[in-house]
């Protein structure tokens, strides 16, 4: 539930860095997306497989 919860707040937390990056020139443009989709599909798998195990 606390996963859950928590995926908005990452979600705009990882957009803002992944902003901040990209403006600095640290990573372009590209990078900064998959950044942000590798956060949020690890949140959702996470997610997932902790409602598949208490399932059990």
């Amino acid at each position: 539930m606390a996963l859950a919860m928590s995926l908005p707040t990452t979600i705009l937390t990882v957009v803002w860095g992944a902003m901040q990056l990209e403006q600095k020139h640290i990573l372009n443009q590209s990078e900064a997306y998959f950044l942000i989709l590798g956060v949020i599909c690890g949140m959702l798998i996470l997610m997932v497989y902790y409602a598949y195990r208490r399932k059990n």
